[in-house]
């Protein structure tokens, strides 16, 4: 199972912007809560900050405030290519479709549940 958290540079050089550095901030909070909890029970996490991110050394300093320890890499169109906004994260299960994503309803805690139920079966 796979969690996959996609960053946009907006979030990635705005953290420290008023509202959008909150909305962010909850965002990885979430996901770094559930890294926690479930990295070690057969779930993988990794991350992807779009290239248009200045640079590495930028994108080390995001992870490093908000706690983010799991692999992030920078990508190459992403955001464009899946037409993701400022940040989603995405749940896949073991067959290799797609649980949840962070636009639908739910979290992102009951979808892994779900997706390590449908994985034990």
């Amino acid at each position: 199972m796979l969690v996959i958290e996609i960053l946009s540079p907006w979030a990635v050089e705005n953290v420290h912007k008023g509202d959008a550095a909150g909305t962010v901030r909850q965002h990885v909070t979430t996901v770094a809560e559930a890294y926690a909890k479930y990295s070690d029970q057969d779930v993988t996490f990794v991350g992807f900050a779009d290239s248009e991110v200045d640079s590495m050394s930028g994108l080390l300093k995001f992870s490093r405030r908000y706690g983010i320890t799991w692999p992030t890499a920078l990508a190459t169109g992403l955001l464009e290519d899946f037409s993701i906004g400022a940040f989603q994260t995405v749940v896949v299960g073991a067959d290799g479709k797609t649980v949840w994503n962070s636009t639908m309803p739910g979290t992102l805690e009951s979808a892994i549940v779900q997706a390590m139920g449908a994985a034990a079966k």
